[in-house]
C-alpha cells in the first residue's frame, strides 16, 4: 500500500529546495536520517513510526538537534527547526517515498 501524507505545497517545496541545495553541496541527508534510527532494519522501523505518527514526533528532537551544527556549516541560513524539518522531509519523502497530498 502506498503511503501518503497531507501537506501544503509551500511547506513541501521549502524543504524539497533545502534538500536539493544540501545534496548539491555534498551532504548525504539520507545517511544522516538513517543514522537517527540505530537498528538493523531502519526503513521498516521508520515506516512503522510514520504510520504511528506521520510527522515523526516519535523521534526525539535531540537526535535531530545533534546534526544541526554540521548542517549549519553548509546552509548558514538554517535554523534548528529547519534542520529538523529537512531531515523529516528526507525520511518521509526520500527514504519512505511517501506521496504528498497537497491541501492547497
Amino acid at each position: 500500500m502506498k503511503l501518503t501524507k497531507k501537506t501544503t505545497k509551500e511547506h513541501f517545496n521549502k524543504y524539497e529546495a533545502a534538500y536539493n541545495e544540501m545534496k548539491a553541496k555534498g551532504i548525504n541527508l539520507e545517511s544522516q536520517a538513517i543514522s537517527l534510527i540505530p537498528v538493523k532494519q531502519p526503513l521498516e522501523l521508520l515506516e512503522t513510526m510514520f504510520k504511528q505518527d506521520n510527522i515523526l514526533n516519535n523521534i526525539p528532537l535531540k537526535k535531530f538537534d545533534a546534526l544541526f551544527p554540521m548542517n549549519l556549516m553548509i546552509l548558514k541560513k538554517f535554523s534548528l527547526a529547519d534542520n529538523t524539518c529537512v531531515l523529516k522531509h528526507t525520511m518521509i519523502y526520500k527514504l519512505l517515498k511517501v506521496e504528498p497530498i497537497f491541501e492547497d
